[in-house]
């Protein structure tokens, strides 16, 4: 009768046996992927704080009327911060109010989180048809191009306003703005 019982307590350690490796199996992707998001979010900078940025006006080029206007935003801070998306971007009168009926277009592409160190810099540009060039390209207008005096950039994800002096007339009102990115982009690549 002894061996009758070995045989049932080894067929029962065999099956919990069993059971402890499939939860095992069934566990480790959860504890992986709880491990790799907290390693994931241990390196990722916090959102940038408006007051830990400056803005500069790097360039600008253009060909046949077409402008682009290079911008970036340095991190003035000792912290490294995170920026994601398109800046705001208005054009503004001399009294510095905004400028009506002005089409704010953002070019298309995937958003990615851009962290900077201190001193960093993360890049955006705006594109547009000088209204001044296309109506000297046309005969025949008479309609005038209007000019703005200033800009008012708003760094994304902050309250932070940067107003600069910045004369642009688009051609049909249309600017086209770049979402902010590692590297300096040029606007004719199709970026």
């Amino acid at each position: 009768m002894v061996p009758a019982n070995n045989k049932i307590i080894q067929t029962v350690l065999e099956r919990a046996l069993h059971l402890i490796a499939l939860l095992i199996l069934i566990a480790l992707p959860c504890v992986a992927q709880t491990h790799k998001s907290t390693a994931k979010n241990a390196h990722t900078a916090p959102p940038c704080d408006g007051s830990q940025l400056s803005l500069n006006r790097d360039s600008e080029d253009g060909a046949t009327g077409g402008k682009g206007v290079y911008y970036s935003f340095q991190n003035t801070s000792s912290s490294p911060c995170t920026l994601r998306g398109y800046p705001v971007f208005v054009l503004l009168d001399d009294a510095e109010h905004q400028i009506p009926r002005i089409r704010i277009k953002h070019r298309v592409g995937r958003a990615s989180n851009v962290t900077l160190a201190p001193r960093g810099k993360a890049f955006f540009y705006i594109y547009y048809r000088s209204c001044e060039f296309a109506r000297g390209a046309e005969p025949g207008h008479s309609k005038p191009c209007m000019f703005s005096a200033k800009v008012r950039i708003d760094a994304p994800g902050t309250k932070r306003a940067f107003v600069l002096p910045e004369p642009i007339d688009p051609d049909e009102r249309v600017v086209e703005v770049s979402q902010v990115s590692r590297q300096s982009e040029n606007p004719s690549s199709g970026a």
